[in-house]
């Protein structure tokens, strides 16, 4: 079964704040990609950018609960 973008960059940060280039390395993802699946997820409230780095809000993390595992 294929994981999408949006689920691999939410299981990125599950276990905590992350910083952009933290994500890109850790996901392969290229940054354009990176930077609109979080830009879409922060315009949905479920993360939010707290000192450079981005985290779940507590509605995103139950939202997404489910995808988090791998």
């Amino acid at each position: 079964m294929s994981v999408d973008r949006k689920t691999i960059v939410l299981r990125a940060f599950a276990k905590g704040p992350k910083k952009v280039e933290e994500i890109i390395e850790q996901t392969n993802i290229p940054q354009s990609s990176v930077y609109r699946i979080l830009n879409n997820l922060i315009a949905e409230g479920s993360i939010q950018r707290l000192l450079g780095r981005f985290a779940f809000t507590t509605s995103g993390r139950k939202k997404y609960a489910g995808q988090l595992e791998n």
